[in-house]
């Protein structure tokens, strides 16, 4: 039983670390990316199996007042994961360029979905993580619990959270998480300020047609082209956050240096760390008024 817990906890972080490489693809080049993300993906299938028997029970019982609110939530976690996995996995096989050229679906909405929803399987893992982080502190406790001393623990642990809050939010700040998981609502937005600039231009249109029409058609010509001129730099300007990201894309080599790959690691783990220990201390709290509430 402890040699299987040892292997689930090592796949887990395992299957964290290749993730949050995930997050830069010019680290280690787009066939490590397209590879990697296949790669979590079985691995997160193995780790269902192992809990296959955890998955039958609870499936069963999922209605029953009697199970306790925490694994109906750690179910429904773990639903919402595979869902994620799945979308993730889809959508990077529509848009591969490696593995999958023959799928690959022009268009921006499969991109969108794949960059957003893995921001929010970021998130997702670090809750889960969060869930079970008293188990994995207590089986850790018992391997190290002869090595250091309790204050020595206490000591370590309280600094670790502390570092890991105060870089994860600054991570969160500085870097392209939070426009992620907008990126859905911004570009709807933006299209739907583009339809709006397309009616605009199309009723001016029709008002010019009504008071101008004794222009010639040379004139007239001319006035289309200038329409058709700002109508596309209007459409370059809006597409333009979109593709600020890829525009060097041809002249950059892939950038596999330890100093971006540390970055890497460090920004999206602190993320994901941060995720981590909010969902930690609020299950504690609960727990804590749920024991204070009985007795």
């Amino acid at each position: 039983m402890k040699k299987k817990i040892i292997i689930k906890i090592g796949l887990d972080f395992i299957m964290a670390i290749l993730f949050i490489l995930m997050f830069n693809k010019r680290v280690l080049g787009m066939s490590f990316h397209e590879i990697g993300g296949l790669v979590v993906c079985v691995m997160f299938i193995a780790h269902q199996l192992l809990n296959w028997k955890w998955i039958v029970t609870v499936t069963k019982k999922i209605t029953s007042k009697d199970l306790p609110s925490i694994v109906k939530i750690n179910y429904l976690l773990d639903i919402l994961l595979l869902i994620v996995m799945c979308a993730i996995a889809l959508s990077g096989i529509f848009i591969s360029k490696i593995l999958f050229p023959n799928f690959t679906i022009q268009g921006s909405t499969w991109k969108i979905i794949h960059i957003s929803v893995a921001g929010i399987g970021l998130a997702l893992v670090g809750i889960h993580l969060g869930l079970h982080w008293r188990f994995i502190i207590s089986i850790l406790g018992k391997r190290f619990k002869n090595t250091f001393s309790i204050p020595l623990r206490k000591g370590v642990c309280g600094v670790t959270v502390i570092v890991c809050i105060v870089i994860g939010s600054y991570s969160i700040v500085t870097s392209n998480f939070t426009r992620w998981l907008m990126m859905p609502f911004t570009t709807s937005q933006m299209r739907g300020e583009r339809t709006s600039l397309t009616d605009r231009d199309q009723s001016i249109t029709e008002e010019r047609h009504f008071t101008q029409n004794g222009q010639s058609k040379s004139g007239e010509r001319g006035q289309s082209e200038l329409k058709r001129k700002e109508k596309n730099q209007r459409k370059e300007s809006v597409d333009g956050e979109q593709n600020k990201h890829e525009g060097k894309k041809s002249n950059e080599s892939m950038d596999i240096s330890i100093g971006t790959l540390l970055q890497t690691l460090i920004t999206f783990m602190s993320i994901m760390s941060l995720f981590t220990i909010t969902t930690y201390y609020i299950e504690k709290i609960i727990r804590k008024t749920k024991l204070k509430s009985k007795n």
